[in-house]
C-alpha cells in the first residue's frame, strides 16, 4: 500500500473512532456505473441479510447511487470494506 494510503487510513480510523462507539450502525454510500456487473459486483461485498440498502438513479440513468446502512463491529471493519470496494473498476465511495 502507498504511504499516502496509509496515512488515510490511519487518518479515517482516528476520526472513525472519534465519532462513533462501536458497535455501531455505518452508511457507506457508493456511486456505480448502472449496469448489472458494477451493481452485482457491489453488493457481492455485503450481507444481504444484515443491511439496509437504498438505490438512487441518476437522471440521465448512466449511474446509480447506493446508501447502504451497515451494523459494524469496528473502525477496522469500516476501512476492510472501503477498501474491499475500492477494487470494483470506476467506483465512487462518498
Amino acid at each position: 500500500m502507498r504511504k499516502s494510503s496509509e496515512i488515510f487510513y490511519k487518518n479515517l480510523k482516528q476520526s472513525l473512532d472519534e465519532c462513533h462507539t462501536w458497535p455501531a450502525r455505518y452508511l457507506f454510500k457508493f456511486i456505480v456505473e448502472n449496469t448489472p456487473t458494477k451493481r452485482k459486483q457491489l453488493m457481492s461485498l455485503f450481507d444481504l441479510n444484515n443491511i439496509s440498502v437504498k438505490e438512487k438513479i441518476s437522471s440521465n440513468s448512466k449511474y446509480v447511487s447506493f446508501s447502504i446502512s451497515k451494523e459494524v463491529l469496528s473502525a477496522e471493519s469500516v476501512i476492510k470494506t472501503y477498501k474491499s470496494v475500492s477494487k470494483i473498476d470506476g467506483i465512487i465511495s462518498l
